[in-house]
């Protein structure tokens, strides 16, 4: 009896390493990596031809990393990718546009640049056991996201891997979903002021006026007793003044007064007794009112000395100016 031939066909080698992929990634890219298995059971070892840009190595690269982007642009062209030259390094592209390479939109305005699909960025490290590894961060060029990062492990910086088969779970990522945009204030109602009605039906706007102090005084303002000091110390100076001028008149009268007669003396007595009661009623007045002007001064000082504002308050009849220092 012959045996029969086992039925079981060994998967295609891409597909196989695609699985295996799947199997070893964690849960949040094991769905990933099977979609890029399916690509590559549909495609034909391809899991997404897409156009790639690979920056160059940064200024100053030493010779490995220049043999690793060799490698890496053969490697993603023999997968059926289309790769972008490019003689500038990402940082570089980004100092030309004049953006920040960290901003998602900086990598998308790189990738609109070249018509790129994707951006694939590789950086030579140090690998287990004394030996190499690539790795790569892949950027989407419609928004600017990352799309992942994977490392591949090398022999020599210029050995072949492969790095499409490496990339195809990144490029089949779905991309983040995008920013709900924030809620707009709610608008807020601003009451409606009512000014109150002032003369002739106009509106006028209410001063509130300052609050008094304990003894009654408004901060800033002289009070009115104060301007009644100085109402009464300029009457008193300006009747003491033309008491002086009718002294003065009495004693030019006085010494032109003849002196011939009984008559003529008892006249000049009679001058001489009037202009000394003159000139003690202008000594008076002009004394009680040099007293009440600094009265009048130091209420003015005792009134203002509250503060260091000044204050314009503005009434119907007028404007008035309350200096406070």
């Amino acid at each position: 009896m012959k045996a029969r031939p086992n039925a079981t066909k060994e998967a295609p080698a891409p597909v196989a390493m695609a699985m295996a992929m799947a199997m070893a990634a964690p849960t949040g890219t094991a769905a990933a990596a099977l979609a890029a298995a399916a690509l590559l059971l549909l495609g034909g070892g391809t899991a997404h031809a897409a156009k790639l840009m690979v920056p160059a190595p940064d200024a100053g690269a030493d010779a490995a990393a220049l043999k690793a982007d060799e490698a890496l642009r053969a490697a993603l062209v023999k997968a059926g990718h289309t790769v972008v030259a490019s003689k500038t390094g990402l940082d570089e592209a980004a100092a030309v546009l004049g953006c920040p390479v960290a901003q998602p939109a900086c990598v998308r305005h790189i990738a609109e640049s070249t018509g790129a699909d994707f951006i694939v960025v590789a950086r030579l490290d140090a690998g287990a056991g004394g030996g190499k590894a690539v790795h790569l961060t892949v950027y989407r060029g419609a928004d600017g996201s990352t799309a992942g990062s994977t490392d591949v492990p090398v022999a020599a910086p210029g050995d072949a891997a492969d790095y499409g088969a490496a990339i195809a779970p990144l490029l089949a990522a779905p991309a983040p979903p995008p920013l709900a945009p924030a809620p707009a204030p709610a608008p807020t109602e601003t009451p409606a002021a009512h000014p109150a009605p002032g003369p002739h039906g106009a509106a006028a706007a209410a001063t509130a006026p300052p609050a008094p102090s304990a003894r009654g005084e408004v901060p800033g303002v002289i009070l009115p007793v104060t301007w009644g000091v100085a109402g009464g110390a300029a009457a008193l100076l300006v009747a003491g003044a033309i008491f002086g001028a009718r002294t003065m008149a009495l004693q030019n009268a006085f010494n032109d007064a003849p002196l011939d007669t009984s008559g003529d003396v008892r006249d000049a007595a009679r001058i001489a007794r009037r202009g000394k009661t003159s000139a003690a009623l202008s000594g008076a007045f002009v004394g009680v009112g040099s007293v009440a002007a600094v009265a009048f001064a130091l209420l003015v000082v005792d009134n203002l000395k509250l503060g260091l504002v000044i204050r314009v308050n503005y009434d119907y009849a007028g404007a008035a100016v309350a200096a406070r220092f």
